[in-house]
């Protein structure tokens, strides 16, 4: 179940960063998701707040709670009225325990042969490297996304591609808000050995939203966004659900 949330937090960190500069009013916005370990493709609904953000996720109504104002993940089950709670501080701790296992793998990757240590690199994401420098590439193609101009931008750790997005100017009052996530995504990014303290500052270079990203194996595709004033009681567990220990949640 550790490895799960480890999992999610960084698919959270991850569009954290991508959504760095929303409105202060508030988004909401309807997404597809695709990867090469998914079976089919799956639907993401995403409320955004300043320093609250609400992704759900799946058929069962099932989603995760960031709040960067108290510093706490929340998981909520609809079908089971359960939820639990991790600081951000207990949710490093587990990447820090990831990353140490991630360590301890590369050591003994060391003695076997090149090419199957290569393919081992490559299946793990270790193939950039814990020490290779995110770079950011302006693309000269464009093209429309669910009725949007976009830009192609491509992000880099060392010589090798982490990210491929085709961003959008088209969203009103994206400029409001820039850098009220940079904190949180900033801080779960150096953790991660995938991504590096580095990337956070790489990202601030993407000037548009990501109206499709594909990274770390899995495709986000906006199908439809608007802007939405969404009340901060629903970026908290409902009312009557039961907290429960994070390894009781179990699913996904």
């Amino acid at each position: 179940m550790k490895n799960a949330m480890v999992r999610t937090s960084m698919l959270i960190a991850l569009l954290a960063l991508m959504t760095i500069g929303l409105n202060a009013q508030g988004l909401y916005w309807e997404s597809e998701v695709s990867g090469e370990k998914m079976e089919g493709r799956e639907g993401m609904k995403t409320w955004y707040m300043p320093k609250m953000l609400k992704i759900e996720t799946g058929k069962d109504g099932d989603y995760a709670i960031l709040r960067l104002d108290q510093e706490k993940m929340y998981m909520v089950r609809t079908k089971n009225k359960t939820y639990s709670v991790m600081t951000f501080a207990e949710l490093e701790a587990g990447v820090k325990q990831a990353n140490a296992q991630l360590d301890q793998m590369r050591e003994q990757m060391k003695n076997m042969p090149a090419e199957q240590r290569a393919q081992m690199e490559k299946m793990l994401g270790m193939s950039g490297g814990s020490d290779a420098k995110a770079s950011v590439k302006k693309l000269g193609e464009a093209r429309t996304v669910s009725g949007y101009p976009c830009t192609r931008y491509k992000i880099l750790k060392g010589n090798d591609e982490f990210a491929d997005l085709w961003v959008t100017r088209g969203i009103k009052g994206f400029d409001a808000m820039r850098g009220d996530l940079q904190a949180y995504s900033k801080r779960m990014a150096s953790l991660n050995p995938r991504m590096g303290e580095d990337l956070g500052q790489a990202m601030e270079k993407i000037d548009g939203f990501p109206m499709e990203s594909t990274a770390m194996g899995m495709k986000t595709t906006v199908k439809k966004i608007e802007p939405r004033t969404t009340p901060a009681s629903d970026f908290a567990p409902p009312a009557g659900f039961t907290q429960v220990d994070m390894k009781e949640m179990g699913g996904r």
